[in-house]
């Protein structure tokens, strides 16, 4: 773990920072017990007392110590869970797509331990590998990461080898990471998103239906394939012209407008004539774009026209009388990836897994 650097202290405070640490993570000092006086320390490392001082910050920012005033410095006791530890989350979503993610991970920590601390780079690829960097710089109990899936059709430049070195336990949301990490991994189902949907349209007897979707095409066909599958017995038809796919060039640029994409696309197919009674979208980000375009185009909403959204990420400022949203499960994929992480930094060593969340369940396999 690099805090220190030859650019910032000298060789001296790098040599003491190393060995002081080998010496905290063998036991040498007991866990739950004050460090000995800074001078007996100074003596016993053979080191000036600035230095030490200086090096006993660095591995309190790091939380392998605990200063207490008028007290001294403490020894975290992990066995007692006395010590809080921060759990760094690194995603590319916006903010207000990741609220569920991070109440389920916040669940699954024990609150007298960890702390969750949530880095959100807003769509900006960049600055999430910045943000890597500075959790692993600071020694994070367990790291987190999510890249959304916004960025399938760039390769990275951000070597990742400073997280692996770390050793810090690691989980991934989704497949997005742009690194191929060995770790554990949590991923959505998305036929059950699907069959939810297709559900609904079923309870509310909604049959003149479209669908515009911003995923992939592996993405897509399996959550196309699980709708018609449910729809069909119901005499609900999704043919393959009702089905739309919209690109999004200019949406995750900087500044990120996530709906712009959909709600141009959308108005160019109300021009053509384009009408339906039901739209399905397949994320909350393009149903509202898709809102947008009908209400600017002068389609009633809900009264002409549906708009029901697959993904919820809480859109502000969106009626819930215009916009039905499916409640997913994002909860549940948080409070998974956050129990995996808790029971590696626990010391679990296991192989790692990858969990597929259906329905709040979790089927758990191996990764290869």
């Amino acid at each position: 773990m690099a805090i220190l650097t030859k650019s910032s202290y000298n060789s001296r405070s790098i040599r003491l920072f190393d060995e002081l640490l080998a010496d905290l993570k063998n036991g040498r000092f007991a866990g739950g017990e004050l460090l000995p006086p800074e001078r007996e320390l100074a003596a016993l490392y053979g080191v000036s007392r600035p230095t030490l001082r200086r090096t006993v910050e660095q591995l309190a920012v790091a939380n392998y110590l605990i200063k207490q005033p008028q007290r001294g410095v403490m020894v975290p006791d992990g066995r007692n869970g006395n010590t809080r530890h921060q759990v760094s989350w690194v995603t590319t979503g916006v903010s207000e797509n990741v609220l569920e993610y991070g109440r389920g991970l916040q669940n699954a920590l024990d609150p007298d331990r960890y702390t969750l601390a949530t880095y959100c780079s807003h769509a900006d690829l960049g600055l999430y590998h910045k943000l890597i960097d500075k959790v692993v710089a600071m020694g994070a109990a367990g790291i987190v990461l999510q890249g959304e899936g916004l960025h399938h059709d760039r390769k990275p430049s951000h070597n990742p080898r400073e997280l692996v070195r770390s050793g810090i336990p690691l989980v991934v949301i989704g497949g997005d990471d742009h690194f191929n990490l060995p770790c554990d991994r949590v991923f959505a189902s998305r036929t059950y998103t699907s069959r939810k949907a297709a559900e609904y349209l079923i309870s509310k007897n909604y049959r003149d239906v479209a669908m515009v979707s911003l995923f992939l095409p592996e993405f897509r066909k399996p959550m196309v394939a699980e709708l018609r599958n449910v729809l069909g017995p119901a005499g609900i038809e999704l043919p393959d012209e009702r089905i739309f796919s919209f690109e999004a060039p200019r949406g995750w640029m900087q500044p990120p407008d996530p709906y712009i994409d959909a709600q141009e696309q959308m108005a160019r197919l109300l021009a053509a004539g384009f009408r339906c009674g039901t739209i399905l979208v397949d994320h909350d980000y393009p149903a509202v774009g898709v809102l947008r375009a009908l209400l600017a185009a002068g389609i009633r909403v809900p009264e002409e026209t549906q708009v029901i959204s697959m993904l919820k990420c809480q859109v502000e400022g969106v009626s819930p009388l215009r916009l039905t949203t499916i409640d997913h499960h994002r909860y549940d994929i948080g409070y998974f990836a956050g129990e995996i992480l808790r029971r590696r930094m626990a010391g679990y060593a296991g192989a790692l897994e990858v969990h597929h969340v259906l329905a709040g369940e979790v089927i758990v396999g191996e990764t290869g």
